[in-house]
């Protein structure tokens, strides 16, 4: 039977685009007859009594029916019952029958203006371009989404009878009359089209979802949903697959749009059809249609939508269409924006959630071309990406046979290709070589005979598959080239490829981190299609060498790659055939371990972030192989982050070189150009990234020792791309690095800094017991501002109240480590529960109150509710990672004298060590053995014996670890050393000094020289913790005006001085404040936060109580205090570690000086009558050092009276001995013995 074919742009009164003939309208005096019978049945049912919404339908559907001639308007309970409109009006019968319109009716009298508001209706207005609203006797119609004036009612229903109205009939036909005459949707732009999409596909994965919640999914789609819950994704939830199925028909129709655009002849595209368009070449895609599309589809209640997106791609002008995407290609990746734009109104937190940013062009050209001119110089790949050799590759079979097969030597993989932008640019890439070499008569072959085997994407998600399939079967059939010209024509047709019907585009539907050795189930039937792919991709992954990984790996801390076999593969693990672990049979590679020890980390959750498992993945298969690059971008915190630095250490053993250029761009850590200006990211987030081109060359199997080659990139986004698009690998202003233990940053260090500052003790091996602060994980509900609010809050949990009630009314919910039922029965079994109320350190400078456990806590951490909850102690609170609060200068240290939330600071991240210990410890915690006694009191000090030791030796004086002196000046306690240790961290020089290596690790604390600058310092420390604890804290300005002291919206603010003045005000609201704040008070910060505005914006909304006030009147005073208390510590240690003194020169003097030692004992085997003259060669050569690393001649003159044997007639030794020189006692045992064996034999 001939299909007729129609063109509405011609055929504008043809049934199939909508429009009636006027013949064929219903005379007045039908429609008066209609509209009488149909008000009749509608009183005469509500007179009854019974009726209810569903009761009118029929008479609806008869007026309808009458009033639209030649249209059927359908009613199916099982479709509305599951979220779709109630009614379907269609024109015309069979494949050509199309959809003219909808109608949602509610029961009589419902408000119609309050059905507008609900959500449901929205989502039928965004997508439904036709659609009538009633309750029966009103009737509102919307066209697009727009309330169209022509609106009617026929009557009122007052409860006892129906008042008609006279005019109802005119205005009716006028509505309806629009309704039947609206012509469907002329789509002419990408844009627009993607926007009718994704409303159409987001009804459709709202029914879908409803089918399944409810149990009454067909047999069809619940044996899709366990196929692939099955093969590839075990986990998938009803609303994960629900989105994935409505994306899969939404993006497998347009793909079979597309094609079927391409074949001349075609005219009308149904959905029927879809199947034989979509192009073979996509074997998985094309299979699921024939059954996603077939005749099963017309029993599914989500039908009309997926016709009605068939319908609007074939009124849709697909030419237009795809002339916007050749008009795009030369800037940007068209059908990525094609998808963005469906994205955000589909379903806009997707994209977030699901990591779906476009990779921009000049980063993946980069990427591509860095990669082209690395296999040319280090592999030999004349052709580089275009290389056409091909190799044999020997496998086993099941039975463990070996088995051979040829493949193309450079085999290519993007293992989480999205939407196939990189496998795109390298197309591009080699066509663009193939046209400008005048050999566009290769391409064809070229692509057909090598390309197509040597590229692989592997992708998890559906639409993005099927969009990548989309993307490249366009470009190589040359839809992404402009048309305009006979010459653009012209090279348009020669380098388009027409892929046979076996030349499928590897591109797989697979997940990467799956174990490759996986045994597949088959699967039979319709969908035997998914497992076939999935076993063809595990073939891959498993046996082919492949030489190149490269892509842009999702990024996500709070990974659902959850798998065993990627977790063994970062942690080194080997299983043997029946899964166990093989003790002493681990692999290279883990990201665990640092020099073959644990990383002691206590939570390296960011190991388990998918970009990390992506490199590990793609480091192991370039092992495999045995050489061969991966070129990745990924977020930048792997470069200096201590959690990774195993993961460092691994990848230099596995590589020979690698290549990182930091893109930066961190939002977080509020990173600025070094030049002081502005620094984006080359995407729209907030994470910095960076790119890394990592390369295994051909030769010896085995660790190799990688050189580490870094770059960095800042500016604005602009000058990044423009800088990108002009670069490579090769250009750019790469220095090697030298990471040196225990950290193996990969980033610019000064080494000879470096080795001053790692003589410094770690607090870590300063006080062995350290654990990360608190987490409640539901403070609105753990923490309160008051004992009183946390009192009524536990009387609650321990009422009578059910479960349902307590959680619904705190917003609390249960989790893996917390169950409010077991709370509850430990709170009502413990009558002495109001003991453990106590204040906590939540922020900085604020005190809250929690009932402290793990009846209101999922991590209260034992160590702290042992020795800190209750007990009189001192702790230190520390984050290790500087970098992580986004600030110029370190300022992550405070004190506390009770237990310290993890999020103290900005970013979280505190530490907490406490001061002392209070036996017995708790077991299974880690605790050191004391070192020390336990004293009267039942504490004994958390420090280490060997770290007391060193200190004891270096100041002359006596440890005293219970804290009593008596009165000794040879003694000092653990106070003081906590004290001590305060006055350094808060030393600005010290600060800036050590400001990089601050950013990555624990603080380390130098020695004091002398037990007066020990005693010095400590003073002062003890100082600010009294401040910093609000104990000896002064008040710092007024409150002068009275009022609600309610911290209103939008305040705190500052008031800057006014001329001539040095003070300021922070106003509360506009009516109260607080007077005579200098400045730099208002600004001072903490752990990333403005302590000043932090209190207070914490507390908008709340009345400031009297201890309120006074509290942050404290504050400010402590703040003020600890600025001139800085000042002073530097005053104090002004000859310690100040960059000029002489205890820091010699210092960064030690290691060249020791380099020398060789020279130093050659020189005094010299032959020579003249004793001096060795030596004063010697201290010559110290003089040129000294002035070279100081550009100071004053030292440099006294380095070299110390050492000149002639001056006053004193040796060397002779100086030393005198106490000349507090640089040379202080000097290395070595340099000191070498110094002393010249001033023994020339004495």
């Amino acid at each position: 039977m001939a299909i007729r074919k129609f063109d509405c742009s011609r055929d504008s009164s043809s049934v199939n685009c909508g429009n009636m003939p006027p013949s064929s309208q219903p005379s007045d005096a039908n429609a008066k007859a209609a509209i009488t019978t149909y008000l009749d049945r509608i009183e005469k049912d509500l007179k009854a009594g019974h009726a209810t919404e569903h009761t009118h339908r029929a008479a609806l559907s008869a007026l309808l029916d009458a009033l639209i001639p030649g249209t059927t308007a359908t009613n199916e309970p099982k479709r509305g019952k599951f979220g779709a409109p109630d009614y379907l009006i269609t024109r015309g019968e069979g494949a050509i029958a199309f959809t003219l319109g909808y109608a949602e009716a509610k029961d009589v009298g419902v408000s119609l203006d309050d059905i507008e508001k609900t959500e449901q209706l929205q989502r039928y207005r965004d997508a439904l371009p036709n659609l009538l609203l009633t309750d029966y006797l009103n009737f509102r119609w919307y066209v697009k989404g727009d309330k169209r004036d022509a609106q009617t009612t026929l009557g009122n229903w007052d409860g006892k009878k129906l008042n008609r109205n006279k005019d109802g009939l005119t205005k009716l036909r006028s509505v309806l009359d629009g309704f039947a005459t609206q012509a469907p949707l002329k789509i002419g732009t990408a844009s627009d089209l993607a926007h009718r999409m994704a409303r159409l596909t987001a009804l459709i994965r709202e029914v879908t979802l409803s089918v399944l919640l409810k149990n009454e999914a067909s047999q069809t789609l619940k044996d899709l949903l366990n196929s692939f819950r099955e093969t590839m994704l075990p986990g998938l939830t009803n609303e994960d697959f629900a989105d994935m199925y409505a994306q899969t028909l939404a993006y497998g129709l347009f793909a079979a749009r597309v094609q079927h655009s391409r074949n001349p002849g075609n005219d009308l595209f149904i959905r029927q059809d879809a199947a034989r368009n979509i192009p073979k070449t996509n074997p998985l895609l094309q299979k699921l249609f024939y059954t996603l599309t077939g005749p099963e589809l017309d029993e599914e209640p989500y039908v009309t939508f997926v016709d009605d997106l068939a319908a609007l791609l074939n009124h849709a002008d697909i030419v237009q269409v795809l002339a916007e995407f050749g008009t795009q290609v030369r800037e940007e990746d068209p059908i990525f924006y094609f998808y963005e734009n469906f994205l955000a109104q589909y379903n806009p937190r997707l994209r977030e959630q699901r990591g779906v940013y476009y990779t921009p062009t000049p980063v993946v050209d980069y990427i591509v071309r860095s990669v082209d001119v690395l296999l040319k110089r280090d592999f030999g790949l004349s052709d580089g990406l275009g290389d056409t050799e091909r190799t044999i590759v020997t496998t086993s079979d099941s039975d463990g046979q070996p088995q051979q097969f040829s493949a193309p030597r450079l085999l290519i993989t993007d293992p989480a290709t999205g939407t196939g932008t990189f496998l795109y640019q390298i197309i591009r890439l080699l066509r663009g070589r193939y046209a400008a070499g005048e050999n566009a008569g290769q391409w064809p072959a070229f692509v057909r005979e090598h390309l197509i085997h040597s590229l692989y994407g592997f992708e998890l998600m559906m639409a993005p598959y099927a969009i990548a399939h989309l993307k490249l079967s366009m470009e190589l059939g040359g839809l992404d080239l402009p048309d305009a010209t006979a010459e653009e024509q012209e090279e348009r047709q020669a380098l388009s490829v027409h892929l046979k019907d076996k030349d499928r585009l590897n591109v797989y539907l697979t997940n990467t981190l799956d174990d490759p050795q996986n045994e597949i189930q088959q699967l039979s039937g319709p969908f035997r299609a998914i497992s076939d792919e999935a076993q063809a991709a595990g073939k891959i992954k498993a046996d082919y060498p492949i030489m190149v990984v490269l892509g842009n790996p999702p990024y996500s801390g709070h990974s659902a790659n959850k798998k065993e076999w990627i977790d063994d593969l970062l942690k080194g693990i080997r299983r043997d055939i029946e899964g166990k672990e093989m003790k002493g049979r681990r692999i290279e590679g883990n990201y665990y371990e640092v020099d073959g020890q644990p990383l002691g980390e206590r939570n390296p959750k960011w190991l388990q972030d998918d970009y990390v498992k992506f490199i590990r993945w793609a480091q192991w298969r370039v092992e495999q192989t045995g050489a061969g690059i991966v070129a990745f971008i990924t977020p930048h915190g792997y470069l200096d982050n201590p959690t990774f630095r195993g993961m460092r250490q691994s990848l230099s053993r596995t590589f020979d070189d690698i290549y990182v250029l930091d893109l930066h761009g961190n939002a977080n850590k509020k990173e600025k150009a070094p030049d002081g200006g502005k620094d984006e990211n080359v995407f729209d987030i907030r994470t910095g990234v960076a790119i890394g081109l990592f390369v295994r060359k051909p030769g010896e199997s085995g660790p190799r020792n990688g050189k580490i080659h870094r770059a960095d990139l800042w500016g604005d986004q602009d000058s990044k791309y423009k800088w990108l698009a002009q670069q490579d690998v090769m250009t750019g202003n790469y220095t090697e690095l030298k990471p040196s233990k225990p950290m193996y940053l990969w980033a610019d260090q000064d080494e000879t800094l470096k080795e001053e500052y790692e003589q410094g003790w770690s607090l870590p091996a300063i006080s062995p017991l350290n654990v990360m602060g608190f987490q409640s994980h539901r403070d609105d509900f753990a923490i309160a501002f008051d004992r009183e609010e946390i009192e009524r809050r536990i009387d609650v949990l321990r009422g009578d109240e059910s479960d349902d009630v307590v959680m619904d009314k705190f917003g609390i919910s249960n989790n893996r480590d917390w169950k409010v039922d077991t709370a509850r029965k430990a709170l009502k079994a413990n009558k002495a529960w109001k003991k453990k109320i106590i204040s906590v350190a939540y922020r900085p400078f604020d005190t809250r109150w929690s009932l402290y456990g793990s009846e209101t806590m999922d991590y209260p951490r034992r160590e702290l509710e042992d020795n800190v909850g209750g007990q009189e102690n001192l702790c230190l609170g520390v984050g290790r990672q500087g970098s992580a609060i986004a600030e110029n200068e370190w300022q992550l240290v405070t004190v506390s004298d009770s237990p310290m939330d993890a999020n103290m600071y900005r970013r979280g991240g505190v530490n907490v060590f406490p001061l002392y210990l209070y036996p017995p410890p708790s077991e299974g915690l880690g605790l050191h053995a004391f070192d020390f006694p336990v004293d009267a009191s039942g504490r004994t000090p958390n420090l280490s014996k060997a770290f007391v030791a060193a200190l004891s030796k270096g100041i002359g004086l006596q440890f005293a670890p219970d804290g009593k002196t008596g009165g000794d000046a040879g003694k000092y306690t653990p106070e003081d050393v906590f004290h001590y240790i305060y006055t350094v961290l808060h030393s600005p020089s010290y600060r800036t000094r050590y400001a990089d290596f601050l950013r990555s690790d624990f603080p380390r604390i130098p020695l004091p020289d002398t037990a007066e600058r020990f005693r010095a310092l400590a003073a002062l420390g003890k100082e600010l913790a009294g401040l910093h604890l609000l104990k000896t804290a002064p008040r710092l300005g007024g409150f002068p005006k009275a009022g609600d002291n309610v911290v209103a919206k939008g305040y705190p603010k500052f008031t800057p001085p006014e001329a001539n003045e040095r003070v300021g005000k922070v106003m509360i609201s506009p009516q109260q404040w607080f007077t005579d704040v200098p400045p730099e008070v208002w600004a001072f910060r903490v752990g990333g936060y403005q302590v000043a505005e932090k209190w207070l914006k914490d507390r908008r909304g709340r009345v400031l109580s009297f201890e309120d006030v006074q509290h942050y009147q404290k504050t400010l005073g402590a703040l003020l205090k600890t600025l001139n208390i800085m000042v002073a510590i530097d005053e104090a240690a002004q000859d310690f570690w100040n960059p000029t003194s002489i205890y820091s020169l010699n210092m960064r003097l030690s290691k060249d000086i020791r380099l020398e030692q060789k020279d130093i004992e050659t020189m005094m085997k010299i032959e020579d009558s003249d004793p001096n003259s060795s030596i004063i060669r010697f201290t010559v050569d110290c003089y040129d050092r000294v002035k070279l690393i100081t550009g100071d001649d004053l030292y440099a003159s006294k380095w070299f009276y110390i050492s000149n044997p002639s001056i006053d007639g004193k040796t060397p030794m002779k100086a030393i001995l005198d106490g000349e020189s507090f640089a040379l006692t202080l000097a290395l045992d070595k340099l000191e013995n070498a110094i002393g064996l010249i001033g023994t034999k020339y004495a």
